[in-house]
């Protein structure tokens, strides 16, 4: 299904599959933190509002249970069975210019973002609220909605190691994406309760992002919705490992997919790039498009179709 943002914004095509028999159950109601974990991000303009849907969602599901809180950090989350929600909480995404003087309160700008993530046995969203600034082209919203956010403007996935921070380069070097440099986390108060990360712990993120080649190097502002985030952890020992309960034939969000031009030769680039498997043939799909499957170095189940 086409997901239908301001008259047709791009990253918006979420498909569904109805298996006759399933794999598993799948990674279910739980935190991002675990190797093959997967989620989707969307822009919203009401967090809170849809946070308040979130926590009915649980009362349905016979009520929940307070998971952590940290009144003094404003971090909260709750849990049922079937859904859980980490409460909206404001952070940075984009670091201010450190030559510029510190905002002045309700005077001068002071760009903040409110951050929530809902996950339920089929689904896994982090959605997010911006405040005094704007990236026009990452996220169209639908407002009449009572889920009021955008299409897809990103999608995220875990792994640990050295071994995964060294299969990172695949994404741009063989499909193309368009590499930002890495930043490692110092986990401020809102990443630590989306990814249940603790320096405290010696818990140590790198962050790499590739973005849709549209997207521009140097100006954030001029981002393109479509980036994959990719969370490396570090060392990574203990991490639980979700990998084959986040692929296709389980419960709940289990592929990513690219859309390419000159797809026969992406796959021979794809087959050819070390550490890859399971590279398909190309073949039509259920929907007549050309595409192809593949595992990428980092252990994550890709699907590639045919931009004609």
């Amino acid at each position: 299904m086409r997901l239908a943002h301001a008259g047709g914004a791009d990253h918006g095509l979420l498909r569904v599959w109805t298996w006759g028999t399933v794999s598993g159950g799948g990674v279910g109601a739980a935190a991002l933190k675990a190797v093959g974990a997967r989620w989707a991000a969307a822009l919203t303009t009401d967090v809170y509002g849809v946070a308040a849907h979130a926590r009915a969602a649980v009362d349905a599901d016979g009520g929940g249970r307070v998971v952590a809180v940290d009144y003094d950090r404003g971090i909260k989350k709750v849990a049922s069975a079937g859904v859980y929600l980490v409460e909206p909480i404001a952070g940075v995404v984009y670091e201010p210019d450190p030559s510029a003087p510190p905002p002045t309160p309700f005077v001068g700008r002071n760009p903040w973002v409110s951050e929530a993530l809902v996950a339920t046995r089929t689904a896994r969203q982090v959605l997010y609220q911006r405040h005094d600034y704007t990236v026009p082209r990452y996220g169209a919203v639908a407002p009449a909605a009572h889920f009021p956010t955008s299409q897809f403007t990103h999608v995220g996935h875990v792994t640990a190691g050295p071994a995964a921070a060294a299969a990172l380069p695949f994404y741009a070097n063989v499909l193309g994406l368009l590499a930002h440099p890495r930043k490692v986390s110092a986990f401020p108060a809102a990443s630590e309760a989306l990814l249940d990360a603790s320096a405290a712990d010696g818990d140590t993120v790198t962050n790499a992002d590739f973005d849709d080649p549209a997207s521009s190097a140097a100006d954030w502002t001029a981002a393109v919705s479509g980036r994959l985030h990719c969370l490396v952890w570090s060392p990574g020992g203990g991490l639980p490992d979700v990998t084959a309960a986040s692929s296709p034939g389980a419960v709940g969000m289990t592929l990513y997919t690219l859309r390419a031009r000159g797809i026969d030769a992406l796959r021979a680039r794809v087959a050819a790039a070390p550490g890859v498997a399971a590279v398909s043939r190309v073949m039509a799909n259920e929907f007549g498009e050309r595409g192809f499957g593949f595992v990428a170095p980092d252990g994550y189940r890709w699907a590639v179709v045919e931009w004609v």
